[in-house]
């Protein structure tokens, strides 16, 4: 997501990497870590979030074109867990349209499908502290053609405790650490999603603070148990 142009060493040695592993599936998050500042390139070490314009989606869809060509397959574009607004990094960046319109008119412009993060979208709108999150998250996935969604992502999330520059106030922010078990909010997205997008191939993430074997499989385990009650079989 970077306006800075699509780095050709980096791209060989990930072409070489994928023509080597020949994996499943080949992805990458709908974000921009990369600047120049004053003429020295800045790496954020984070996913930083882009505007949902036109300006980024033609820059996006470029990207995305030069990567599949090199590495001679589609990518899957994974939605972002976002803290900030791009606006706050840059007064001129402005969205011109939604998330899932922005996504929807990225992959049909590069031919890149979707990875579909529900943890994600469910900590975005729990950090926006919207009234009735799921129902807003079901709403924009029935706008969602099925066969863009490649893959699907569930994860749990960890409450952080914020407070305000005088330390009066406090209020819960949500943050995508990967490190608990997957929440009851993304278990119920997860079955509506699978009615939409069947057979998808899923993938159960927890990169910190990891439980015991046992506990992991259980997590698997209730994955599958919904594909099944749904009447869908696919991997996980």
């Amino acid at each position: 997501g970077s306006s800075m142009p699509v780095p050709q060493d980096i791209l060989q040695q990930f072409t070489q990497l994928v023509k080597d592993t020949k994996p499943m599936l080949v992805s990458e998050h709908l974000c921009f870590n990369r600047a120049s500042v004053n003429g020295k390139v800045l790496h954020s070490g984070d996913l930083l979030p882009i505007a949902y314009n036109a300006e980024s989606l033609t820059i996006i869809v470029s990207h995305i074109q030069q990567v599949q060509e090199s590495i001679q397959r589609p990518l899957l574009i994974e939605n972002l867990s976002a803290y900030i607004a791009p606006s706050q990094l840059d007064q001129h960046s402005k969205d011109e349209m939604t998330e899932f319109e922005f996504l929807v008119s990225m992959c049909e412009a590069s031919g890149c499908g979707l990875l579909l993060d529900l943890n994600n979208l469910i900590i975005n709108e729990l950090n926006r502290k919207s009234s009735e999150p799921l129902s807003l998250i079901q709403k924009r996935l029935d706008e969602l053609p099925s066969h863009m969604v490649g893959e699907i992502h569930l994860a749990g999330f960890t409450q952080q405790v914020q407070n305000d520059a005088n330390n009066s106030n406090q209020t819960q922010f949500i943050i995508d650490d990967h490190g608990a078990a997957v929440s009851e909010q993304c278990w119920q997205l997860y079955q509506y999603a699978l009615q939409k997008f069947p057979g998808t191939p899923t993938l159960l993430e927890w990169d910190t603070q990891i439980p015991e074997w046992s506990v992991l499989l259980a997590e698997a385990s209730k994955a599958r148990a919904i594909a099944k009650d749904v009447g869908v079989v696919g991997h996980s």
